[in-house]
């Protein structure tokens, strides 16, 4: 929305988003929009519950740190969430960014609610229940409610979200139980989830079952259901001494060593995404940017560091907790998953410079014996493809050759 300034400086003018507009007036747009431009359509989610889906100590954390992770300022990224309360957390968090349906809460789901899990009115951009829908409805909700109109929403839907701008949040929920859960993850949630860090957008997707294994690297949690109570057990083993395996010493170290680990994947992800942009554009054939965890690694440190447990439990006395293994499995595969992709973008890169530096070397050599004008057919057959966007890589080394050999043969047969 523009705002001009009629009098008495007519000049004046400034531009206000209508988002920030509905954060701060919603109560006052409701009633004189005949659409309210909701993020969320009326029906596709229940009213906010009381908090009892925060009863649970790594809910609770997880609550909290993807409430600040949406309404942070920093680059987008992805998050996944699946098992026991995750879509119920997830319809909850929804749910209380939407006007209409904060104020048909009960009042306690807000007032009684813990520091730091009621996100901000407006702060979903998008969001969605999958259930049962398929992939073109999915991204036709999604584009409707972030105003995008295409005839191929399903296929470009995430070159339209950078056109909006960050920061920009869209929640999928249920993704596993979509028509067709497989094609909504490769066809949808895929292309957004590797361009998010770059164009801003920070997506949020929540599963009823285990996130499957496909989008492992983007997973901030995975929430089993509470264990049966346990049977009386036998007096507790002696502490382990601090500093030794199993201690609590060893967790604290484990866990600095993990912070310093997903520091090191936010940096080599950024760098890989960096060299990639700049590769993508002139050489085809590049690696898709699937480096996207560093925003779910940094979520299941802080949930880590809230619970000083697993997200299933506590880990049993004198052994590490299965939630620690597994984020330092994650961010060590992330972290491989991101170098390797700087490398053979590089690698791209090199081969393409390699094969400039030939051509210039044979041209150099063809001038020396005044053979310019005689082979500047093949010469531009190569240098068109090497100095054009989009190089076919292969095609343009097989012209280099041709070119090479047109020059030997025309120096090797005025010899003879």
């Amino acid at each position: 929305m523009v705002a001009v300034v009629r009098a008495p400086l007519a000049e004046s003018s400034w531009m206000i988003a209508v988002r920030t507009l509905y954060k701060y007036a919603s109560a006052v747009l409701d009633g004189h929009l005949a659409s309210r431009p909701s993020q969320v359509a009326p029906g596709d989610w229940p009213s906010p519950r009381v908090p009892e889906v925060l009863d649970d100590p790594v809910q609770l954390a997880l609550t909290r740190h993807l409430v600040g992770w949406l309404a942070s300022g920093g680059p987008g990224g992805v998050c996944a969430i699946g098992g026991g309360g995750a879509v119920a957390l997830t319809s909850r968090l929804v749910g209380l960014t939407v006007p209409g349906y904060r104020r048909a809460a009960p009042d306690e789901t807000v007032s009684a609610a813990p520091p730091g899990t009621v996100p901000q009115l407006g702060e979903v951009d998008a969001a969605v229940d999958a259930t049962g829908l398929t992939t073109e409805q999915v991204a036709g909700q999604l584009a409707q409610s972030l105003g995008l109109l295409s005839d191929r929403v399903t296929d470009d839907l995430s070159h339209r979200l950078e056109e909006l701008g960050s920061p920009v949040v869209v929640v999928v929920n249920a993704a596993d139980l979509a028509a067709d859960p497989g094609e909504l993850h490769y066809r949808l949630l895929e292309p957004i989830a590797a361009r998010a860090p770059s164009i801003g957008v920070r997506l949020l997707l929540a599963y009823h079952g285990a996130p499957p294994r496909y989008v492992r690297s983007a997973v901030a949690a995975s929430l089993a259901p509470p264990a049966p109570p346990a049977p009386p057990a036998a007096p507790a083993a002696p502490a382990a001494p601090s500093g030794r395996p199993g201690g609590t010493a060893q967790f604290g170290h484990r866990l600095e060593r993990l912070e310093r680990s997903v520091g090191e994947v936010e940096s080599a992800e950024r760098d890989a995404r960096v060299r990639r942009d700049h590769v993508a554009p002139r050489i085809l054939g590049t690696p898709p940017p699937q480096v996207a965890a560093a925003a779910a690694l940094a979520v299941r440190l802080r949930v880590l560091r809230d619970t000083g447990s697993g997200a299933t439990g506590p880990a049993p006395r004198g052994t590490p907790p299965g939630e620690l293994d597994a984020c330092e499995e994650a961010a060590a595969r992330a972290l491989a998953r991101a170098r390797r992709l700087h490398t053979e973008c590089t690698a791209l890169l090199t081969r393409r410079n390699r094969a400039r530096g030939r051509l210039d070397a044979y041209r150099s050599e063809a001038a020396a014996h005044g053979l310019i004008e005689e082979l500047g057919d093949p010469y531009e057959a190569a240098r068109r493809l090497l100095y054009s966007g989009g190089c076919d890589l292969p095609l343009a080394e097989l012209r280099v050759e041709e070119y090479h050999r047109a020059v030997r043969r025309e120096i090797d047969g005025g010899r003879t």
